[in-house]
């Protein structure tokens, strides 16, 4: 309504025109006033600027007292130009520039009048213009508030020049009033203005201003009236200069924008990459879990409740070997898929291979049993149907830094027990693991104190009685107790010590065997182990061993699983001919453990057939002995010597001789005893 209304003002006759005048600025401002009744910012400052410009305006009328208020506006603009955060440096000279090319032709106009007053407006003037520029300049989108009031600028200093040349102003200085009202009542008033803070871009419409002043700024001063026109070619000499100067800075400006981008590119480029790497530690490639990182971050974090759930697969390195890599990562990603669908909305991650982890609360053992149930069905990878089962640990979480070491030693547990089932966490399993820990400990310098020793159980012909050889045993003393073979001798293997544990037992026990071989005609029995036997040199070893004791061949028994000379035929065999040709035995240790196939002892250099505890039932087990007595005799037709171990009673005994068995070893004759009471049995 104010435009039309300056406008009217315009055409009317002075007196109606003043009363018009004075009522739609006083309009104006009470409108603002109420909008900015309760702020405390520049946008007040500003209406009571504007206020007090409107009171002396209709008091005094034009004059030096009407140039108080013009240093309060520049303020409030300053003020408003604040409220959104630092100015860019470049913004700010952009408005002394065009503030300097506006001195020259405000200067240029009122110069002629040479009045005071008017140079008194222009350099006020010149100040709200630059405070203006600094509100808005060329640097993002102001609010629309904000242009209205940059607007309402242009209005008072368009009226103040118009003033100047002595032209009517009022209408343009109602504007002014008019403007502010508008500015305080939009509803983006109090919107801030951003992107003025950044680096200031090379933009077409900052070029065409700079481009503009550079043109008319220098020629500007040869134009005025009563200038010489020599001034003319020197001004557009200067314009000349003035717009390749502008051009050549937007070509530096345009290569430091490109130069920036690229920088910026280079930021964004190096910022994806890392957050590709944090990614890649944080989720397992194959199957978008989380990873084994990511699992321990979150159990080293706020994490204190809930259970750890270890899955291990059953068999998966038999499908990768036997159907391919390519194959088992199928098979993977099969599982992960089974295992989202039963643990939602919960931490699961890949450690590694094919063990998995689940990190949930609530009834976890319950979830894990399902889970166990998921895998069991068929696996549908190309054309082929796989089977595949689980085993898994769990531990509630009541210390996270040891929750996977717990989980871990549950899930060997569940493995060791049978497979494709849960075992959840017990304290004994954490001991158990701490014995086997002190037990290897000690074992690396058993031999080093000497607290390895062999002991012999004889055996004995089933008819006489007669000690024909002996079984060495090891045995470890240990801190003062007596560690069970069965606790050692395991831990031996997994840790390698058995092949030179192996290797003392062999000196100690030919050293033996050349003693009572060359008085009694006894043999001594040795266990090798699989790591032992597959050295290479393991037979010229041991035939050294022999010689270096005064041993014969003859007085050696070499003693090995089934399982090994099944499995490693191909490299066994060699060594152990080797053996055979020299005199020494080889036996099977405990046959019918593993495979019991009496058609592989037809093509293996073996000699003697131990059998295993398991034939040797108590005396009215007749179908059990019957199954003994086919053995016994297929072992007479290959030729081979049968030694029946673990006989305890004399009802075993009778029922062995009549099977015709000829050599048995157990407690009923003797247990392993250290080498001087050997030597007693069979010097009486």
């Amino acid at each position: 309504m104010g435009v039309p209304l300056a406008a009217l003002s315009a055409v009317l006759p002075t007196t109606a025109a003043d009363t018009l005048t004075h009522a739609t600025r006083a309009a104006a401002v009470i409108a603002a006033g109420v909008a900015v009744a309760r702020r405390r910012n520049g946008w007040a400052l500003i209406v009571a600027v504007c206020a007090a410009w409107v009171v002396l305006s209709a008091v005094t009328g034009p004059g030096l007292p009407m140039l108080l208020p013009y240093p309060a506006v520049a303020a409030g603009l300053v003020w408003l130009s604040r409220s959104g955060g630092p100015v860019a440096p470049g913004l700010l000279v952009d408005a002394a520039v065009i503030t300097g090319a506006a001195a020259i032709g405000g200067w240029l106009i009122v110069q002629p009048t040479g009045g005071s007053t008017g140079l008194a407006y222009v350099v006020l003037d010149l100040l709200l213009v630059a405070a203006a520029l600094r509100l808005v300049g060329f640097g993002g989108r102001p609010p629309p508030a904000q242009l209205m009031l940059t607007a309402a600028v242009a209005a008072l200093v368009g009226g103040d020049l118009l003033h100047a040349l002595g032209a009517p102003a009022y209408p343009l200085h109602t504007l002014w009033t008019v403007g502010v009202a508008a500015a305080a009542l939009h509803p983006a008033s109090d919107r801030r203005p951003r992107g003025r803070s950044g680096p200031v871009a090379v933009s077409p419409r900052r070029l065409a201003v700079f481009a503009v002043l550079a043109l008319t700024v220098p020629v500007a001063p040869a134009l005025v009236e009563d200038a010489p026109a020599t001034a003319l070619v020197p001004g557009f000499l200067g314009a000349g200069v003035a717009l390749l100067l502008v051009v050549r800075l937007a070509m530096l400006a345009s290569l430091v924008g490109k130069t920036a981008e690229a920088l910026a590119y280079t930021r964004a480029q190096r910022e994806a990459l890392r957050n590709e790497l944090t990614h890649r530690a944080n989720h397992d490639p194959l199957t978008g879990l989380a990873s084994r990182a990511a699992l321990t971050a979150r159990l080293n974090g706020p994490q204190r409740q809930g259970s750890l759930v270890l899955f291990d697969l059953d068999g998966f390195a038999e499908i990768n070997d036997a159907h391919g890599h390519e194959t088992g990562d199928a098979l993977l990603m099969e599982v992960a898929g089974r295992l989202r669908t039963v643990f939602r909305n919960t931490m699961l991650a890949r450690l590694g291979g094919d063990e998995f982890a689940v990190l949930c609360r609530g009834d976890a053992e319950a979830a894990a049993r399902r889970a166990l149930a998921a895998l069991r069905p068929a696996y549908r990878i190309g054309p082929r149907e796989l089977h595949v089962t689980a085993s898994a640990g769990m531990v509630r979480i009541s210390n996270p830094a040891e929750a996977l070491r717990d989980a871990d030693l549950a899930l060997d547990a569940a493995k060791t027990t049978g497979r494709d089932r849960l075992v959840l966490f017990r304290p004994e399993l954490k001991e158990a693991l701490l014995r086997r820990s002190t037990l290897a400990g000690g074992l690396r310098n058993a031999l080093d104190r000497g607290e390895l020793e062999l002991h012999f159980q004889p055996v004995v012909e089933l008819a006489t009685g007669r000690i024909v050889a002996a079984e060495a045993l090891l045995r470890w003393r240990y801190g003062g107790e007596q560690v069970p073979p069965v606790q050692f001798v395991p831990l031996a293997e997994q840790t390698g010590l058995i092949v030179p544990i192996g290797w003392w037992a062999m000196r100690e026990a030919c050293a033996q065997a050349a003693r009572w071989f060359s008085r009694h005609g006894v043999a001594v029995t040795v266990n090798v182990s699989a790591h032992q036997l597959r050295e290479e040199g393991f037979a010229e070893g041991v035939l050294d061993t022999l010689s270096a004791a005064g041993a014969p061949g003859e007085a050696l028994i070499i003693e090995v699983t089934e399982s090994v000379l099944i499995t490693d035929a191909g490299s066994t065999r060699a060594a152990l001919e080797r053996l055979r040709s020299e005199g020494v035995r080889v036996a099977v240790d405990d046959f019918g453990t593993g495979y019991s196939s009496l058609s592989y002892l037809m093509s293996l250099p073996v000699d003697v057939l131990k059998l295993d505890r398991a034939f040797v039932a108590p005396e009215h087990e007749h179908r059990q002995y019957a199954i003994t007595g086919a053995v016994l005799q297929l072992a007479a037709v290959l030729d081979l010597v049968t030694i029946a171990e673990g006989v305890e009673g004399d009802g075993q005994a009778r029922a062995l001789t009549r099977l015709k068995c000829p050599l048995a070893q157990g407690y009923l004759y003797s247990p392993p005893v250290p080498a001087p009471i050997i030597d007693a049995l069979l010097d009486p």
